[in-house]
């Protein structure tokens, strides 16, 4: 990565790092990974643990609603939330690539 898209980086996050680690406690592989940009902007660790307590709770709400109405069909909960997974990691892994491939381009 270059000090450009380094900078760009920083600036983005920012601008949305509040919501970035709020929301990002809602999606599979960036909730694992929310916290090292957090870090990297030096994110206030106050906010960035109110900010992830409320998306991890908004998480927690969700999963317990999901086995609420599910009941004893949790493998239902499973059904739903694997595509989702995927679809997070092939864009990550989609965009990790593109990066590489613009980058050795320069």
């Amino acid at each position: 990565m270059c000090p450009a898209d380094t900078e760009k980086a920083n600036d983005c996050f920012s601008r949305h790092g509040k919501a970035a680690v709020c929301f990002g406690r809602l999606l599979p592989t960036i909730r694992a990974l929310i916290s090292v940009p957090a870090g990297l902007a030096r994110m206030p660790m106050v906010g960035f643990i109110a900010y992830s307590t409320v998306g991890s709770l908004q998480w927690t709400a969700l999963l317990a609603l999901g086995g609420y109405v599910l009941e004893a069909q949790y493998e239902k909960v499973t059904d739903y939330l694997d595509p989702i997974s995927v679809a997070v990691i092939a864009l990550i892994v989609i965009t990790y690539i593109y990066r590489l491939v613009r980058l050795k381009r320069r």
